[in-house]
């Protein structure tokens, strides 16, 4: 007799389990995509989707060529399992079908069977809607997307390649959109590579179908934020490119001042020395501390959009803008919050902004009371708007650069009260005002598109673009905002000039920078 032994770490991948020999895993892909509801004079498909584990057919009652008017039409759908999966062990009505009124199988089983409602009366509309929102370019630590914009004629989802819980570093990611038509439309009709993806380097889709692969660049490698100094200039990146820099001032053992107002009358204390956005918040890093705000126990007033409208010709490098005040306040306590996470090796940042002891996570009108009567912490290096003098001496500030400066009694000089940020000439001389900011159009730019714009401490578009939200109270319970926008005219654009807004009023020309205690 010949006596059999089995032994471990050999072969096979067996199982004891009578009903799955093999070993093979379960299917848990419940979402059978591919499955659009019928509509009138529609061609029926006859695959689903595939996906990682399965394969289908789909079968349709009365074997239509097309979809006839005012019926009810039920899809038979016979699962195939791939290599390596099994459907023993699915349980009964286990799978979802979207658009199906009723979606039904049985326990082992990958027969599906899904009714759906009523075609209409009239043919479908081919969809026409091309720029598919809601998928952003990938950044290093952000959390994905798993699902786009919904529209007026589709919805739609999103999977990544990998199955990032975060994006890594210098990594290229594929997004897989799969989008299912509303009641009324269709994607028959549609031509290959009809739709547009925002940021992506590559946007495919075959004719007639609503899955499109997105391509996006390879994310950064850069750290969520980091510090560099080189000689006496600091600057700090953080992940989305975005920079900061260290707004130097006198040393001295006395109180200085610098010139104030359009016609430099005025004058305020050089301020203590801090940290400002080179730029405007972009709409990308603005939606990337959003949407781990709002995972995080964060609720805003507003989304934000990109630049002036959102349009789908925006990029996510044209600023933030239609956030209000309470809100750009909030977002800058999520920026501290979402910093100390994604930086273990750091000093944890304290919020700025708190009210009765409690960080304020809310921009909603109601909880305005919090928001308006918010106590900013001057001793935190938490991220926070600027105040206007902040924001003023930093427009202003030309160090020994004489041309078109006024003298401030720390040794330095300031660009006039009567410029734009950094011009040679007053606001009345276009070709001055123009070399460095974006006004007088009807759209926004991109930051720093006036790519040799900067102003002394090398800030860009603190004229122009969109006006930037300030700390500071103007009267009652307004705030002010300064620096001009893309569609004013230059004479709104001069550093001295001082506008104000609601807390709760957002628009579609106002944004921010912000800054940190150094």
């Amino acid at each position: 007799m010949l006596v059999f032994s089995a032994c471990g770490g050999g072969g096979g991948g067996g199982s004891d389990d009578p009903q799955n020999p093999g070993g093979d895993k379960t299917i848990s892909i419940s979402v059978i995509n591919g499955v659009t509801p019928p509509a009138c004079g529609e061609t029926p498909v006859s695959v689903i989707t595939a996906n990682a584990q399965f394969t289908g057919t789909v079968t349709w009652n009365d074997s239509p060529s097309t979809f006839a008017a005012n019926k009810v039409y039920t899809a038979t759908i016979e699962l195939t399992a791939k290599s390596g999966y099994t459907l023993e062990g699915v349980s009964d009505n286990f799978f979802n079908v979207s658009g199906a009124s009723v979606v039904v199988n049985d326990a082992d089983t990958g027969t599906i069977t899904a009714e759906f409602p009523a075609t209409g009366s009239a043919p479908p509309t081919v969809i026409n809607i091309k720029a598919i929102s809601g998928v952003t370019a990938p950044v290093r630590d952000a959390v994905p997307a798993t699902t786009i914009t919904e529209t007026a004629q589709y919805t739609g989802t999103i999977t990544w390649s990998g199955s990032p819980a975060k994006f890594a570093a210098s990594t290229v990611y594929t997004a897989t959109i799969t989008l299912t038509a509303k009641s009324g439309y269709t994607f028959n009709g549609t031509t290959a590579n009809y739709f547009i993806v925002s940021d992506a380097t590559s946007v495919t889709n075959s004719a007639n179908t609503g899955v499109i692969t997105a391509v996006f660049p390879a994310t950064s490698d850069v750290p969520c934020l980091t510090e560099v100094t080189v000689g006496s200039t600091t600057s700090i990146t953080f992940l989305t490119g975005t920079e900061f820099k260290i707004i130097a001032t006198p040393d001295v053992a006395t109180t200085k001042t610098f010139p104030t107002g359009t016609s430099d009358s005025g004058s305020a204390n050089v301020p203590s020395r801090f940290i400002m956005g080179e730029t405007e918040v972009t709409y990308q890093l603005w939606k990337e501390v959003y949407d781990w705000a709002i995972a995080n126990g964060y609720t805003f007033a507003n989304a934000g959009v990109k630049g002036n409208d959102g349009a789908a010709a925006k990029t996510a490098q044209h600023p933030v803008t239609t956030v209000n005040w309470r809100d750009s306040i909030v977002w800058c306590n999520a920026l501290t919050e979402y910093y100390n996470a994604n930086n273990g090796s750091e000093t944890d940042l304290v919020c700025v902004y708190t009210y009765s002891g409690s960080i304020i996570r809310d921009s909603r009108d109601s909880n305005a009371t919090a928001c308006d009567g918010a106590v900013q912490n001057s001793s935190s290096k938490g991220f926070r708007l600027p105040g206007s003098m902040e924001w003023e001496y930093a427009a202003r500030y030309r160090g020994t650069e004489t041309t078109n400066a006024v003298a401030g009694s720390d040794g330095s000089y300031y660009t006039k009260g009567n410029s734009a940020s950094g011009a040679t000439a007053d606001y009345s001389d276009g070709s001055a005002t123009s070399a460095v900011a974006v006004y007088g159009v009807s759209s926004t730019a991109i930051v720093k598109s006036k790519g040799s714009g900067a102003n002394a401490l090398g800030l860009y578009d603190m004229s122009g673009n969109v006006w930037e939200w300030c700390y500071d109270i103007s009267g009652g319970s307004r705030r002010v905002i300064r620096g001009g926008a893309c569609s004013n005219p230059a004479s709104l654009l001069q550093v001295g000039y001082v506008y104000s807004g609601d807390p709760y009023g957002e628009g579609n020309d106002i944004g921010f920078r912000f800054c940190r205690n150094r």
